[in-house]
């Protein structure tokens, strides 16, 4: 999803800026008029053109980027503009000064792959244990420094249960439930530690526990059934093993091709739901910084510079609309009744009816 939020943003950007270049393109005579007027006065014309070219391209030269340039001349050409163009110009400033803050929850949605931030510190990788996973030892260092974070708790209960260490995934799965109570996952995974080390009645009732609070939980249902198998309760068994397969047949197939060493089915371990990590996903803070997150094409741009920028094209709108009405006021544009070529008061040839420049005059 980041990936996917990554390229949506980058084609918004770039179809804003390219649209906001091409308009400055067309229009850059009503950007250049003015200028070349008021230098005229002191310099002749050829040079006063030149001049004019050289206030519309120095600007991009500068260090400032291709954006707020852009966005200064649009406001420059606020007076003369069309409502569309204005409507663009007003969007896309508004995309830019929340750019810091798209920046901002691109880095969040990056949080997952870091394994030395909160809230995941890497669990994600727990599952499918992927080589550099931490060890149960690492892993114990970490949830004693992070008393309070369930995913911790609960990759350090995942990694020893399955490497039988079963006090340490006794422990840390209690203290995961004390910080999820009655999450069903947590609650099937402790039934399971406990029904392998012996206490099938306690399993049971974490079974119980687990589809009171999701019934839908076919793994609880399997594992029921069999925590009842070892009792002899066939009826009980069969009970919830029809429930497992009515709620999930492919796993209930999957797990019965298994047969441990001693004749038994294995338990189904349940990992941490999608639902949860979202959940601490969009309710953790936002990192300051998110330069780490974005692409590293864009690292080096003034554009993802964070909040400066958005005070730079804040600053740049405003200035370009104040210079705009004030040429304006002093040179008002209009355009050639012929050829469609810029004029204004001084350079048009008829000023009564029609405003011509002085080659179609």
């Amino acid at each position: 999803m980041a990936n996917t939020l990554a390229v949506l943003l980058q084609a918004w950007f770039l179809g804003f800026l390219a649209a906001g270049l091409i308009m400055v393109l067309l229009r850059h005579e009503e950007l250049r008029h003015g200028w070349e007027e008021r230098l005229s006065r002191w310099l002749s014309r050829n040079s006063a053109t030149a001049w004019s070219w050289v206030f519309l391209v120095v600007p991009y030269l500068l260090g400032f980027g291709w954006v707020a340039p852009t966005v200064m001349f649009l406001a420059m050409l606020w007076p003369s503009s069309k409502l569309r163009e204005r409507a663009f110009l007003v969007v896309w400033v508004a995309t830019l000064l929340a750019t810091p803050s798209a920046l901002r929850q691109m880095e969040r949605l990056a949080s997952p792959l870091r394994s030395d931030q909160a809230p995941f510190y890497g669990v994600l990788s727990f599952e499918e244990k992927f080589e550099g996973t931490p060890s149960v030892e690492q892993l114990g260092k970490l949830a004693a420094k992070h008393p309070d974070n369930p995913f911790v708790h609960f990759g350090l209960g995942w990694m020893a249960r399955h490497g039988q260490n079963l006090a340490v995934a006794e422990t840390e799965y209690r203290q995961t439930l004390s910080l999820w109570p009655d999450n069903d996952r947590v609650l099937n995974n402790l039934g399971n530690v406990l029904a392998l080390e012996g206490r099938s009645d306690e399993a049971i009732a974490l079974y119980q526990q687990s589809i009171a609070a999701n019934p839908s939980d076919a793994a609880a249902y399997f594992n029921l059934s069999q925590a009842y198998t070892q009792r002899f309760d066939y009826h009980a068994a069969s009970q919830a093993l029809a429930h497992a397969s009515a709620l999930n047949f492919e796993m209930l197939r999957s797990y019965q091709s298994q047969v441990v060493a001693d004749g038994r089915l294995p338990l189904v371990d349940e990992w941490i739901a999608p639902r949860t990590f979202w959940r601490a996903l969009l309710h953790d803070r936002a990192p300051d910084g998110a330069s780490d997150a974005l692409p590293p094409a864009w690292r080096e741009h003034i554009e993802c510079s964070g909040p400066r920028f958005s005070a730079v094209v804040l600053g740049c709108v405003i200035l370009g609309l104040l210079l705009g009405i004030f040429q304006n006021r002093g040179i008002p544009l209009r355009r050639c009744s012929n050829c469609d070529r810029v004029v204004c008061r001084r350079c048009a040839e008829r000023r009564r009816e029609v405003a011509l420049c002085r080659r179609c005059a």
